[in-house]
């Protein structure tokens, strides 16, 4: 039998995204229930429980899911779709990261839907997905992923969670995830900070912003 294609081996890793998505984990407080949708590994699931808020995670890929039960996290091996639309509990935040791009619109807006049902009154909706403003992504990295469907702008996503009842309260571009320059003194140093350059003054907007966030709230 041929071994499984893995489409998620081109992902960020783990050290990588606790440092960028600590930030989004310090939007909600001790003693609160928020919901990781795709939680990998529980990379985010471990930042919520080192700040005292309850996390639930769930993911249709059974090693992430093994991965989060060995860590004692809790977890449900379930289609976001299937256990939005069915589950009675309330959450103060669901997280999306890097998910939306993996669903036709018409699923995401029902994702949206469910979603927004399911939070208490003053909860948030966390929203990371690639920014196709970026020429690196759109000419090759989102197209590394073989089951990315199709990429949501900033103002397509802010209409879409309009729809849904929620209110958008803050959208951009992550700058930890995005080309900055970091280099010791060196000899080698001159070349990053000429090449960086040129980068930022020929691309100029379709360089280095980062992946697109949103944060919209259940009013």
């Amino acid at each position: 039998m041929a071994k499984e294609f893995n489409p998620s081996q081109f992902m960020a890793g783990s050290e990588f995204s606790r440092a960028y998505q600590k930030k989004y984990a310090e939007l909600f407080s001790p003693g609160q229930v928020v919901l990781d949708v795709g939680c990998g590994t529980g990379v985010f699931m471990e930042l919520l429980k080192e700040r005292g808020v309850e996390a639930v995670g769930i993911d249709t890929f059974h090693q992430s899911i093994m991965a989060c039960k060995g860590k004692k996290l809790t977890v449900f091996e379930k289609d976001a779709l299937q256990f939005l639309k069915t589950t009675r509990q309330q959450f103060d935040g669901v997280m999306l990261s890097h998910i939306i791009e993996h669903m036709a619109p018409k699923t995401v807006m029902q994702l949206f839907e469910f979603a927004a049902r399911s939070l208490r009154k003053g909860g948030r909706i966390v929203i990371l997905t690639p920014n196709f403003l970026q020429l690196d992504v759109a000419l090759e990295t989102f197209w590394l992923d073989t089951t990315h469907v199709r990429p949501y702008p900033i103002p397509l996503l802010e209409k879409l969670l309009g729809h849904a009842g929620l209110n958008v309260s803050a959208s951009g571009y992550d700058k930890d995830t995005g080309h900055t320059l970091r280099t010791k003194i060196g000899p080698r140093a001159v070349v990053k900070v000429l090449w960086y350059t040129w980068k930022k003054l020929t691309l100029g907007r379709h360089f280095g912003k980062g992946d697109i966030f949103i944060v919209a709230e259940k009013l």
